[in-house]
């Protein structure tokens, strides 16, 4: 009868029987694959530091599972993770079919190549803890499978969290060029008697007494021309080039000893009139006058005054404040007079919008450029139209025109425990008047214009983009470089040595198959025989017998195509003295039993 032995004495490497995880093409397959998600990670990476991330992503959900949200994070965070399990696991494979077919490999080497039983017959990885596997590795000087066990450990504990952490969402924004046109203008010519100011006057009080957002195209202190963007849906922030109208107010506290009051006296309804004169930088105010009754409890009242000419106008507008007192030389107490030195102003800047659909939504910053004074005469219609913008309140103890109304109801914000506080006021006016005059903008003097203005803006959309995360691409990419050169030593490795086998040895009828005929099964015999009552012989052998100096090779015979395994000098040695990792075992496995006993 023929018989088909799983080993083979050729010196050709066809014919080896190897196992399916160390052939050609599932190595090929598994180095493919890495070198393409190696290249695949670079150039993800090389393009999400250049691109500011390399995809646009939105962030969807896709229900629950369990109760548990599920949105769509996962497709670059979970499902990467998942995906490369099964490549950790295949080298994982490789790995350990490498270290099983080393005791064969081995004992192919023969006699020449003095390999004793603790490398050859006794050699089995898989009963080592697979975190001191590479020592052991080293130790018999197998240095692919040292490398291959410890990188493969390391791909089992970051292989999968780096690459769940491998693509991280961030806001970027983008910026494109856009048409924009406008389509008003500033006319500084239609400010006139007949303008209605009360729009400004409800702007002001509402912004500044109450907290207000004031109305787009317009700040607290400054009016814009508007800009719109050709196409009707853009949404994004729009930064473009226009022009921005405020007044410097130049406000100051006349002091009360200055203007030097003269009060007329009183009729018989207590009814007199103070007359106030002073000079102000330059600009000679004379014969303000008030009328003051014991009605009214608080005036504040608007002023103003003509000074330059019509090529330089420096007039002066103020607010003249107090409280009745029947006592005082003048029936007033505290007497605060603010005068200001209004200049306008044009300056042109980059102004930034955010847009929805089209439409205005938020100022954003302004970057000032060029500033340039505007001088009209259409301006003094302001200041002398201001004090006569009456208020009509019969019923209050207030004696106030619409800006003084507007100054005084903000000062008692600023200091509400005073009825007239001079540095309230004088911050009020000043504030007021701003918030006035660009409101007067926004509302009356930006009119339409022919043709509208065309123009160009940057318009920048926030969007949602995913980004590789360099640190860990870094490290992803160093332990798949690794993996794949542990991958390509086995591989040369394993096509560079033989084994004895010749067909998988399955089972323990096929590692019985490989023992046959040779010298194992004798010397096992012979151990039982010495030591019946043993009962780890394995164990025994492991420490009294000279393992380290043994040979053990594979022999084949003349003739036949297989041969037997060659055992020689493995002797027992009653002062054989253990090993020292069989002294480490030893000191643990007496701690076990001492804590067995414990328990008991």
């Amino acid at each position: 009868m023929k018989h088909n032995w799983p080993w083979t004495r050729s010196n050709s490497v066809e014919g080896n029987w190897r196992p399916w995880e160390l052939k050609r093409w599932w190595i090929s397959v598994i180095f493919v694959i890495k070198i393409g998600l190696l290249i695949t990670i670079i150039v993800l990476s090389v393009l999400s530091a250049k691109h500011n991330g390399f995809r646009r992503v939105s962030v969807h959900s896709f229900g629950n599972f369990l109760d548990v949200p599920v949105d769509s994070h996962i497709l670059w965070g979970a499902l990467p993770s998942f995906l490369i399990s099964p490549l950790g696991l295949a080298f994982a494979g490789i790995i350990k079919a490498a270290a099983d077919r080393q005791p064969y490999v081995e004992l192919y080497k023969g006699r020449s190549a003095h390999r004793n039983a603790r490398q050859t017959i006794l050699l089995d990885y898989a009963t080592y803890p697979s975190i001191f596997n590479w020592a052991f590795a080293l130790s018999k000087q197998h240095f692919h499978i040292s490398a291959g066990i410890s990188t493969q450990l390391l791909a089992s504990l970051l292989l999968a969290p780096l690459m769940s952490n491998l693509f991280q969402q961030n806001p970027t924004q983008t910026q494109s060029s856009i048409k924009l046109r406008a389509f008003n203008g500033l006319n500084i010519s239609a400010l006139t008697e007949a303008t209605d100011l009360q729009p400004a006057f409800d702007i002001s009080s509402a912004v500044n007494v109450y907290k207000a957002a004031p109305p787009v195209w317009m700040t607290p202190n400054s009016s814009f021309e508007p800009f719109y963007p050709n196409e009707g849906s853009v949404s994004g922030n729009v930064t473009f080039p226009t022009f921005a109208y405020f007044v410097d107010t130049d406000c100051e506290s006349i002091a009360r000893a200055e203007p030097n009051p003269t009060y007329g006296g009183s009729d018989v309804q207590g009814t007199g009139t103070n007359v106030i004169s002073f000079m102000d930088r330059n600009c000679s105010i004379s014969d303000l006058q008030w009328p003051v009754t014991s009605e009214k409890r608080i005036y504040s009242r608007t002023w103003w005054q003509s000074c330059g000419d019509s090529q330089d106008p420096q007039d002066r507008i103020g607010v003249f404040a107090g409280a009745y007192s029947p006592t005082s030389a003048d029936s007033l107490d505290n007497l605060t007079i603010i005068s200001c030195w209004p200049k306008y102003w044009n300056r042109s800047v980059a102004l930034t919008m955010a847009f929805e659909d089209g439409g205005p939504g938020q100022l954003g910053d302004v970057t000032p450029q060029n500033t340039s004074r505007i001088q009209s005469t259409s301006l003094r219609t302001l200041h002398s139209y201001l004090p006569e913008y009456g208020l009509s309140s019969p019923s209050s103890d207030l004696d106030s025109d619409s800006f003084g109304n507007v100054v005084h109801a903000y000062a008692q914000r600023l200091a509400p425990e005073s009825n007239i506080d001079n540095d309230a006021y004088l911050n009020s006016t000043g504030v007021m008047y701003s918030t006035l005059f660009a409101a007067l903008v926004t509302t009356q003097l930006i009119e339409p214009l022919q043709p509208p203005l065309v123009g160009t803006g940057t318009l920048a959309t926030t969007v949602t983009r995913l980004y590789v995360v360099l640190p860990i691409a870094y490290s992803l990419i160093t332990l798949l470089a690794v993996m794949t050169v542990c991958t390509v030593v086995i591989f040369v490795y394993v096509e560079r040595t033989n084994s004895i086998l010749q067909e998988e040895p399955q089972g323990l009828l096929g590692r019985a198959m490989v023992l046959l005929q040779g010298d194992v099964m004798e010397f096992v015999e012979r151990v039982r025989e010495r030591h019946p009552t043993e009962r780890k012989l394995l164990e025994y052998v492991k420490k009294h017998y000279t393992v380290r100096s043994s040979k053990c090779w594979y022999e084949g015979e003349l003739g036949p195509s297989w041969g037997s395994i060659r055992l020689t000098d493995l002797e027992e040695d009653s002062n054989l003295r253990p090993s020292s990792w069989q002294r480490i075992l030893a000191f643990f496995s007496l701690q076990r039993r001492h804590l067995r006993k414990g328990a008991h």
